[in-house]
């Protein structure tokens, strides 16, 4: 099965199977570019799914999401849409799970082969063939009740209603800053007891700022979110995977499990340090707009002479 995925592919994939295209020259809407997305991605999915296909499976959700939730209108039958999608992205969820972790085990020091590395790749394969299957038949479902359908109707909608301008896209990125901030304010301190929970919220606002392109500041906003969520992800996967160990065949080895809690701390120590990093810089970006938003809804100066009751006439 070929795993190339790209948005572009997938849009024009989609537009031949008879979602008309937006006017030449024009973006098409958020949330007609990610149903047609979905689309597509689900139609296609199979058991020869490699781990990049649920990736962007769960990911083109996400994005769908945050898109039909910016929506002026959205479009007719999305409760049902969002009711199918969200079944699929929670199985998808453990899928991605499998794949992580035999991406982090593999990673591990081939000398840990004998003391339950291999034994624990092979718990993690078996168990990825599973969930798949589980996975596939919510899918199943999911089609036979119309939600290719469905999408390709929302993408049509979507294209149709008038879009939003510059100004509604600087808006909602400022939102989305002022968002982050108080974010990171409810947060204090990270630690690990918090940070799975405040890198959930980082996608969620993530999502958000993508669904506010080609606007110059949305992409350069989304790039740092994704950095914050990724690095605080690669600590998950470790920690999860320490866990899940424990309930494997070769995970419970005491070589294996002082392995992953190194990785652990590792991660830990790092994920903190990019999310410092990044967010100050997303929280000196979100001041700067706010200045400016403040600037621009001054009020205008008062003309000469009216803070001295107005205009004189000639009487």
């Amino acid at each position: 099965m070929r795993d190339d995925r790209s948005p572009q592919n997938l849009r024009s994939r989609a537009e031949k199977r008879g979602v008309r295209p937006p006017r030449r020259g024009a973006s098409p809407p958020p949330l007609a570019r990610r149903s047609r997305e979905l689309a597509a991605i689900v139609e296609d999915l199979d058991a020869a799914a490699r781990p990049r296909a649920i990736h962007e499976l769960r990911t083109t959700i996400r994005r769908f999401e945050a898109a039909l939730a910016a929506a002026p209108e959205p479009p007719p039958g999305s409760d049902e849409v969002r009711h199918r999608l969200d079944r699929i992205r929670k199985r998808a969820g453990k899928v991605r799970d499998s794949d992580v972790h035999l991406k982090a085990v593999r990673s591990l020091p081939p000398a840990l082969a004998a003391v339950g590395r291999d034994a624990l790749a092979a718990a993690l394969r078996q168990e990825r063939r599973q969930r798949l299957e589980r996975l596939l038949r919510t899918v199943d479902a999911a089609r036979a009740h119309g939600l290719v359908r469905r999408l390709r109707r929302a993408a049509a909608v979507a294209a149709a209603a008038p879009a939003g301008g510059a100004g509604a896209a600087g808006q909602a990125l400022a939102r989305i800053g002022a968002d982050f901030t108080t974010l990171r304010e409810r947060t204090r301190p990270l630690a690990a007891a918090n940070l799975h929970a405040f890198r959930i919220a980082v996608k969620r606002l993530r999502y958000r700022a993508e669904s506010c392109a080609p606007h110059r500041r949305a992409l350069a906003m989304a790039a740092d979110l994704e950095r914050i969520q990724d690095a605080i992800g690669a600590w998950h996967d470790w920690a999860t995977l320490a866990v899940r160990a424990r309930t494997l065949p070769g995970g419970e080895r005491a070589a294996l499990q002082a392995a992953l809690a190194a990785r652990v701390d590792s991660a830990l120590a790092a994920a903190l340090a990019v999310t410092a990093r990044v967010g100050r810089r997303l929280a000196a970006a979100g001041a700067v707009g706010a200045r400016k938003r403040v600037r621009r809804a001054a009020p205008p100066a008062a003309a000469p002479g009216a803070a001295r009751g107005g205009v004189r006439t000639r009487g």
